[in-house]
C-alpha cells in the first residue's frame, strides 16, 4: 500500500536537489538537516508545553526533514513507513501485555 504519493516524493527530491545546491554537498546537507531536526524537536517541546498550536507546523517541518534525509539516502518512504508502523504496533502491544501482567 502506498501512503506517500509520487507527487510528494517528487517534491522531496526537488527540495533535496535545491538544498544540495544551497549547501554545496550531500554531506553538508545531511549535517544541516540533522542539526535542524534537533532544533525543531526542542522548539516543538517548548511550543507544546506552552500550548502554542504552532507546534503542529514545526512538527510538519520535522516530518519534511525526516523524509528529505531518507530520500537523500535512497530509502523508500513507503517501505520505511510500513516497517515503522509495524514496529510501533508491536511495541505498543508488548507494552500493553506487560501492563496487564503487572496489574494481575
Amino acid at each position: 500500500m502506498k501512503h506517500i504519493s509520487r507527487e510528494m516524493l517528487e517534491k522531496i527530491q526537488m527540495l533535496n536537489h535545491k538544498s544540495i545546491q544551497l549547501n554545496e554537498t550531500k554531506e553538508t546537507e545531511e549535517f544541516y538537516t540533522l542539526e535542524s531536526m534537533q532544533k525543531h524537536v526542542r522548539e516543538i517541546r517548548s511550543l507544546f508545553a506552552r500550548k502554542d498550536s504552532h507546534w503542529a507546523i514545526e512538527t510538519g517541518d520535522l516530518m519534511v526533514h525526516c523524509m528529505k534525509i531518507l530520500v537523500l539516502n535512497d530509502y523508500d518512504l513507503n517501505d520505511i513507513f510500513e516497517k515503522c508502523t509495524r514496529r510501533f504496533e508491536t511495541k505498543i502491544a508488548d507494552e500493553l501485555r506487560g501492563k496487564r501482567v503487572k496489574s494481575s
